[in-house]
């Protein structure tokens, strides 16, 4: 997780992703009234945590390992409550919407209240397969009796054979293994399989998965392969 533990902070933030909340929904995950927990928000500036708030979760709280990552979600996450009309009240120790710097591979989830939703995108494939079980293993104290755990990763990157208007598998089927990340970048690509084997000794039970295939670029050449699970942790 050194990798993203000093990056500079890249404001202004970017929107929630898309593909995110279309799972949840598809999967019948409702957010209103929910205490929401993510794991490594940063990516995307807690983007993701605001508009869980904005759709009515009760608590929303984000875990990262970036200092400035960190600093400048508390800064938005006060000016958003101040423009709010239905900040919601906690405790102190549980804002209803904020952030704690921490890295999530060695982090006691059971110093937190309980939460029904835990998202973690883009950030597991940076932990290695022991951080990975252990992660599971302790997010389980934080979890209320009906929580679900969303977790996306990347399965693998494509580059098309050939330039594409119309959709055409073949192009896909054509198409070579191209990393759209920064070669210095040390994630690693993760089969669903692998990372359910994974989850499977903390009794995570896989109740739902996605697939989408994106693209990034202008000219549609090169598409990644994200995948998300929706676990629920068994008695």
């Amino acid at each position: 997780m050194s990798y993203f533990s000093t990056e500079p902070s890249r404001l202004p933030p970017s929107c929630p992703n898309v593909s995110l909340f279309r799972f949840l929904s598809s999967t019948g995950t409702s957010l209103p009234g929910k205490h929401v927990l993510e794991l490594g928000f940063g990516g995307n500036h807690g983007s993701d945590l605001i508009e869980c708030y904005r759709r009515g979760s009760q608590s929303c709280l984000g875990i990262d390992i970036n200092p400035a990552y960190v600093k400048d979600f508390n800064k938005r996450a006060s000016s958003f409550l101040l423009d709010s009309s239905n900040e919601n009240t906690n405790t102190p120790d549980f804002p209803s919407l904020g952030a704690l710097c921490s890295d999530i591979a060695s982090f006691d989830f059971s110093s937190l209240r309980k939460f029904d939703i835990v998202i973690c995108r883009d950030t597991i494939y940076y932990l290695s397969d022991h951080e990975i079980s252990t992660l599971f293993l302790s997010l389980r104290e934080c979890l209320s009796p009906a929580a679900v755990f969303c977790v996306q990763f990347i399965e693998t990157d494509l580059l098309l054979s050939s330039s594409l208007l119309d959709f055409d598998a073949a192009s896909f089927m054509c198409g070579s293994h191209a990393p759209l990340h920064d070669p210095s970048n040390p994630l690693r690509y993760l089969r669903p399989s692998y990372v359910i084997n994974l989850a499977e000794p903390a009794n995570f039970l896989l109740l739902a998965h996605s697939t989408y295939l994106e693209s990034y670029d202008s000219l549609a050449s090169h598409f990644r392969v994200n995948k998300y699970l929706l676990l629920s942790a068994a008695p």
